[in-house]
């Protein structure tokens, strides 16, 4: 009792007691509360510091990923530029093939074309050989024809008949020589007071008068029977007047009239004076539309 005393008088008034034991369970009731928040805090800390650690540790693997990904993106960034070296290298070799695929078609052609000369070539090589045959038979048949050959024979058994007809022919131009002869290569050669010469020592008409005569004479013995025409052009040249009066009277004694040696002649010259021995002169004159022809008809002085 003295105790209970004792711990009323330390408390006080039985109404303070109450106050108090009310006040002291409002905060224990408090306290409680307290005490269980403090737990739930506690299981809540717990848990965000797990999140927390598992978020650090997200965190450090999610810093690995973004290094890793930096890598793959360098990488990344070397394979799309050796892509761009790639792609460069494959368009240019596909411009080569498209140039190759080009040239083999060209190869192609030069191909059969070659082998078609070829095919020609070889369908040519007996012809080769029959040429080649030929051209042997044709230096034989040249050798034989040739200067020292059949061509000499033919010419020494002809020079006597030329000789005849050119000794008749130059008569006719009152040459002052006593003959004419002919080389064994067909050199003109005149023989006078003074003996054999060149006709390179006689003058100018003289020269042309011989060479004239000796044309005559070559074509006289190479027709046995009569020529029917022949053709002189500007025979006067270096003729004096009395050679080409010479001349006149050999034409008219030559050409035309039946029973002369040539028929027909047809004589190209710019010397008037041989109309004398024309049965016909055509005239060419030049005129501003280029050259004309005109007809003049001339009768012979001769019976």
């Amino acid at each position: 009792i003295r105790d209970l005393e004792s711990i009323l008088r330390e408390f006080g008034e039985p109404s303070e007691v109450v106050a108090r034991v009310r006040e002291a369970r409002g905060k224990i009731a408090v306290l409680e509360q307290l005490a269980a928040s403090r737990d739930a805090l506690r299981n809540e800390r717990a848990r965000v510091e797990g999140e927390i650690r598992e978020a650090i540790t997200r965190l450090k693997s999610l810093e690995s990923l973004c290094a890793r990904a930096e890598e793959v993106s360098a990488r990344l960034k070397v394979l799309r530029e050796r892509e761009r070296e790639l792609v460069g290298t494959v368009n240019a070799m596909r411009r080569e093939l498209e140039l190759l695929y080009r040239r083999a078609g060209e190869l192609k052609e030069d191909r059969e074309k070659l082998e078609r000369e070829l095919r020609e070539l070889r369908a040519k090589s007996g012809k080769v050989e029959e040429l080649e045959l030929f051209i042997e038979f044709l230096r034989k048949l040249r050798a034989l024809m040739g200067k020292d050959g059949l061509q000499r024979e033919l010419r020494l058994k002809a020079k006597p008949l030329i000789e005849t007809y050119l000794r008749t022919f130059s008569s006719l131009f009152d040459l002052n020589f006593l003959d004419v002869r002919l080389t064994e290569d067909y050199d003109l050669v005149v023989v006078d007071s003074q003996g054999m010469r060149p006709i390179d020592t006689v003058s100018g008409g003289e020269k042309v008068a011989l060479a004239l005569a000796l044309r005559l004479a070559i074509a006289k013995a190479a027709s046995p029977s009569k020529m029917r025409m022949m053709m002189l052009d500007e025979p006067t040249v270096h003729l004096d007047d009395i050679r080409r009066r010479q001349l006149i009277v050999a034409i008219r004694r030559l050409f035309g009239a039946s029973g002369n040696e040539f028929p027909q002649l047809i004589l190209v010259t710019h010397d008037n004076e041989l109309e004398e021995a024309a049965d016909l002169v055509l005239r060419v004159k030049r005129t501003s539309r280029g050259s004309a022809i005109e007809n003049v008809m001339v009768a012979r002085g001769w019976s």
